[in-house]
């Protein structure tokens, strides 16, 4: 055990046992907020499911922001810890009426492969909190602000076939009950409006932290008026992005959250 190992995933650097309830307990902690979609895609058998509805069947939207903050946190550098290195801590970058909220962590006293332990969540005017000295920081997601708003002087360069063999379930029922060449051509007009329309209106584009980077959402309108999945842009150049996936609007939204609450109606929870 190490106090200063920061693995990438959360329960390999500290042991958490009551994730669950700990993460009800912040929902009731946190502002007001919608942590479950409305709607879940159902995943087919042998699919690889959303991971994080297995952590909170109440708040799979909490669960995935907590565990994806861990990540940006350290990918940042600014967890902190005491100096006796009994305590480590971090700004969630949730609020309880207007005072920021921090995970704590103590040292784990068990023998377990993680030198820290999940202690609390607390408010930003916690006595104990306020007694480590330096508070931490928020994320910053703008430090890569070129990548978190779309570029209407870019090309979207889509791959149609990987797309659609690529998680093909994603798709709505009857989109999936059509012929290859239906689709691809439904596809193919599809992104081409998308693209005209978030070109005129580049702030239907909403950034996604995914696997520690940025990417962008916008919707695509496939049999329907109303946006059916998001389709997932990669930056390729300084002249295109690269679309190579497609995500259901539950898990667009769980990733987009990480980020910040999106505004758009076309992603509501």
């Amino acid at each position: 055990m190490n106090a200063y190992n920061t693995p990438e995933k959360i329960f390999d650097w500290a042991y958490w046992p009551n994730f669950e309830l700990d993460i009800e307990y912040l929902a009731s902690l946190a502002d007001s907020e919608e942590w479950k979609p409305q709607r879940i895609t159902p995943v087919p058998l042998g699919e690889k499911e959303n991971y994080y509805y297995k952590f909170s069947e109440n708040h799979p939207t909490l669960a995935s922001y907590i565990l994806n903050t861990y990540k940006r946190i350290i990918q940042e550098g600014i967890l902190e810890r005491t100096s006796d290195l009994n305590y480590a801590y971090f700004n969630t970058g949730l609020f309880s009426s207007r005072e920021q909220i921090y995970a704590v962590f103590e040292k784990n006293n068990k023998v377990e492969k993680q030198y820290w332990k999940f202690s609390r969540f607390c408010i930003k005017n916690d006595r104990q909190l306020l007694s480590f000295g330096i508070l931490a920081k928020m994320c910053d997601y703008t430090k890569i602000q070129s990548d978190l708003i779309f570029n209407p002087n870019k090309s979207i360069i889509p791959n149609i076939s990987h797309i659609l063999e690529d998680h093909s379930w994603r798709f709505p029922p009857d989109f999936q009950s059509i012929t290859k060449i239906g689709k691809e051509n439904l596809l193919d007009g599809a992104i081409h409006r998308a693209e005209d329309n978030v070109k005129q209106t580049p702030g239907l584009a909403v950034p996604q932290y995914y696997k520690g980077g940025i990417q962008l959402l916008i919707p695509l309108q496939l049999m329907s008026d109303n946006p059916e999945v998001a389709l997932v842009l990669d930056t390729c150049s300084d002249l295109t992005y690269r679309a190579n996936t497609v995500f259901p609007l539950d898990w667009a939204y769980m990733n987009a959250r990480v980020i910040t609450k999106p505004s758009v109606n076309w992603l509501a929870s």
